[in-house]
């Protein structure tokens, strides 16, 4: 039996994590998973990581200097993407559930208080309710 499916660069799987590089960088998608991972940063730390089902958006990545790259990358409504929390926006979606169409904005950044460090980004949550899309359950005639 010959293999029809070969293994090439073309093919491969990225992570699709959303990078706020530029202000005005933003996501809008409904809310389909939460987890938690080691921290890339702080060694025995966990991150929050939540899952979003886009429904539009758009955003830089950055080069190895944090220079946002032109041009961005489109979101596209029904992919899959990821928002990596932090303690502002981990404390404001506390309370978003999943099903909840949630928008993250890249608003402002504030210089670090430690020198040497990157500046802090400044991310704004939005909660527009429902996912208006989403099928409703089917209710059961009478009989």
């Amino acid at each position: 039996m010959t293999n029809t499916y070969q293994f090439d660069d073309s093919k491969e799987v990225k992570s699709q994590f959303v990078k706020f590089g530029k202000i005005g960088d933003s996501i809008v998608g409904v809310l389909v998973g939460k987890r938690f991972v080691e921290s890339a940063f702080n060694q025995g730390e966990q991150v929050a990581v939540y899952e979003l089902k886009a429904k539009s958006g758009s955003f830089h990545n950055m080069d190895d200097k944090r220079n946002p790259v032109d041009p961005p990358v489109t979101v596209n409504a029904g992919e899959f993407w990821t928002v990596t929390g932090k303690k502002a926006i981990d404390d404001k979606m506390r309370n978003i559930s999943e099903g909840t169409v949630v928008g993250f904005k890249f608003v402002a950044e504030t210089p670090n208080k430690k020198k040497g460090y990157a500046a802090s980004k400044n991310i704004k949550v939005y909660n527009f309710g429902p996912d208006p899309d989403a099928e409703k359950p089917v209710e059961n005639p009478e009989f």
